[in-house]
């Protein structure tokens, strides 16, 4: 791909994000801090991204009818089909994007003389916990011969967090449908679908119920829930154990991250 786009083509679009982010004393910072901060995610995913030097894209793509959005980044390809007046440059979020963008080279990318563009498009998935920025040291070598795009899924990373069912078979509906709606609106016909983790698991789900779009299925250390048995199994655990999981049950996974609050950078 180096060798067939001309240097000055290197970069599709640079996105430069000016942060707001306060530098005060531990206890002020703390008293402010809130459990999700979309101007820390910014600013967390920038430095991860900064290894691409600015070769990729980002916008909120809607989905569910335009109730929410799921954020995406995407390198070597473009979102010109995408019919969408959201922006963020609200003041209240202390974040301003700045994207610049030559047109002859987005054309370039994404025509049909391109080698780019008789390659299929690569749609990476995250894992439990994750976001596009996970993918820093994978990016650039996988999107060496082809478009590329990665999102947060629904409820991570910078993507909207919505009600979620308490139905196991409702909630992977939620979330399948979702990537249909994102598919629909970037505008791919099918491509090569990667999911790691749960990101699998959304993964196999969205290929069962879409196999037409799904070109190759790539299945990195795929999460997968069982079935529960008809008669549940008695386990004998200890009575601590049963106790700490009674304590714990009210938790998400990750409230233990984020009632770190600011120590949490110093403690990686």
């Amino acid at each position: 791909m180096a060798d067939s786009l001309p240097a000055q083509n290197a970069q599709l679009q640079t996105q430069h994000v000016e942060l707001e982010v306060d530098r005060d004393s531990w206890l002020r910072s703390w008293i402010r801090w809130k459990p999700t901060s979309r101007v820390m995610l910014a600013e967390a995913e920038h430095k991860l991204l900064h290894i691409l030097s600015g070769r990729y894209q980002g916008r909120y793509i809607p989905v569910t009818g335009g109730r929410n959005r799921l954020w995406t980044i995407c390198i070597n390809g473009s979102f010109h089909t995408i019919k969408t007046g959201y922006a963020e440059n609200s003041p209240s979020l202390g974040i301003l994007h700045h994207q610049t963008e030559d047109k002859s080279e987005l054309e370039t990318a994404s025509g049909d003389t391109s080698p780019l563009a008789s390659n299929t498009p690569l749609v990476l998935i995250h894992g439990m916990g994750g976001g596009v920025g996970l993918w820093s040291r994978n990016l650039a070598t996988i999107s060496q011969d082809r478009a590329l795009y990665a999102f947060d899924l629904l409820g991570f990373g910078r993507s909207s967090r919505p009600n979620f069912s308490y139905e196991a078979d409702i909630v992977e509906e939620q979330f399948v449908q979702s990537v249909e709606d994102w598919r629909e609106a970037v505008g791919l016909e099918n491509f090569v679908l990667l999911g790691h983790s749960l990101g699998g698991f959304v993964a196999a789900g969205y290929a069962m119920k879409y196999p037409d779009r799904v070109k190759h299925l790539v299945l990195v250390d795929p999460w997968g829930f069982p079935e529960r048995p008809a008669v549940p199994q008695q386990r004998p655990f200890p009575l601590w154990v049963r106790a700490l999981a009674t304590l714990l049950k009210p938790f998400n996974p990750l409230a233990v991250v984020r009632a770190a609050g600011p120590w949490g950078i110093d403690f990686p």
